[in-house]
């Protein structure tokens, strides 16, 4: 059997890990770069888990890259030009 391509990978291989914002302690929902694990460089792909009371980042604006959220279970409210947006599972 061939060796499995290291852009192959499993998500249960990937680290989850969590990140602060500098000046603050909230802290944000863990995530997996899947992205990096697979070695993409100009497309980011993160699987993030949002335990109740959190949020997967800051609000802020993108000026040179787009973003996509699909809810794999749950709901979630999405931040969109000022307003919150509620999304459920199945949503993009």
């Amino acid at each position: 059997m061939p060796t499995r391509p290291p852009f192959i990978r499993s998500t249960r291989e990937v680290p989850e890990s969590s990140h602060v914002y500098p000046q603050s302690t909230e802290p944000m929902g863990p995530m997996r770069r899947l992205g990096k694990a697979a070695g993409l460089e100009r497309i980011g792909v993160n699987i993030q888990r949002l335990p109740p009371g959190t949020r997967s980042s800051w609000p802020h604006a993108e000026e040179n890259e787009e973003e996509f959220v699909y809810v794999i279970a749950g709901t979630v409210d999405a931040w969109i030009d000022g307003h919150l947006h509620p999304m459920q599972a199945g949503d993009l």
